[in-house]
């Protein structure tokens, strides 16, 4: 934010067992970097002030818990074509290989090289 002046949304959140305060001149702002701090794993929301004097706790904020749901519902269908992909193209089947230092045994997941193990 340029001015802190023109502030005027407060995203209180813990980082670290310290309380701390995210200023942002509008709620989308605010709600946005809310969603971030948590998706980032930089902190847990507590809630929001805002210059007019409302306060609202994070579980009551509306704006937040629809953004966060909105971006839950990305995650989601985002992991599920990461799935669907996968499932077109499955990873090589695990293959038993033996030391060539002691004749142990071993077991790669993932592609190796023919040479790998002979």
């Amino acid at each position: 934010m340029s001015n802190v002046k023109d502030a005027r949304c407060a995203v209180w959140y813990w980082h670290y067992h310290s309380l701390r305060v995210s200023l942002s001149n509008s709620e989308v702002d605010a709600a946005q970097d809310a969603v971030e701090i948590e998706e980032e794993g930089y902190g847990a929301v507590d809630g929001v002030q805002f210059s007019d004097g409302r306060v609202f706790k994070a579980n009551e904020w509306t704006m937040y818990n629809e953004l966060k749901a909105e971006r839950s519902k990305e995650i989601t269908a985002q992991v599920m074509a990461e799935i669907a992909a996968e499932a077109k193209n499955p990873p090589p089947a695990p293959k038993t290989v033996k030391s060539p230092f002691d004749n142990s045994v071993a077991t790669l997941h993932g592609d190796y090289p023919e040479w790998v193990g002979k």
